[in-house]
């Protein structure tokens, strides 16, 4: 099996912290709409807490579906998968979210996983190539498009 994988990465986005948590933490049918990635034939909204959620979600290409514990406060979010198809129990993201003076957020991102079997060591190997740059890229475009879209 494959080494596991850490990708570290930092960005500034113009959603406020507060609109970065929310985004991250709406479990409603308008997460599709927020999150259009997730395939909505994967999304099922398991249980949700004041500050925990447990939920599956995946994408379509390529075919990938975890079950993840969200857990989160003002400033931070977890994100630990319990069940997937691609990595393994305990793997997840980690995300820390301080106010920017220009009333945004920076973010730090630590994404780490171990590919669950060889058939994903491939897609390991891409992340750890390339995930610094698609991760922030992901997240700021889209936390971005939000923040303009609320203005």
């Amino acid at each position: 099996m494959a080494d596991r994988v850490h990708v570290h990465c930092s960005f500034d986005s113009r959603m406020s912290p507060a609109g970065v948590i929310a985004a991250l933490t709406d479990f409603s049918a308008g997460r599709l709409e927020t999150w259009p990635n997730i395939d909505p034939a994967k999304y099922k909204v398991h249980e949700v807490g004041d500050t925990w959620a447990l939920v599956t979600e995946g994408n379509a290409e390529p075919d990938i579906w975890a079950l993840e514990r969200y857990t989160w406060g003002p400033d931070w979010m977890s994100i630990k998968a319990e069940e997937s198809n691609f990595c393994c129990v305990g793997d997840g993201t980690d995300l820390k979210i301080t106010p920017n003076p220009d009333g945004g957020s920076h973010i730090e991102l630590d994404w780490e996983r171990e590919a669950s079997s060889p058939d994903w060591e491939p897609i390991m190997a891409m992340m750890a190539e390339q995930g610094e740059a698609l991760l922030a890229m992901a997240y700021r475009d889209r936390l971005d498009q939000l923040a303009d879209t609320a203005a």
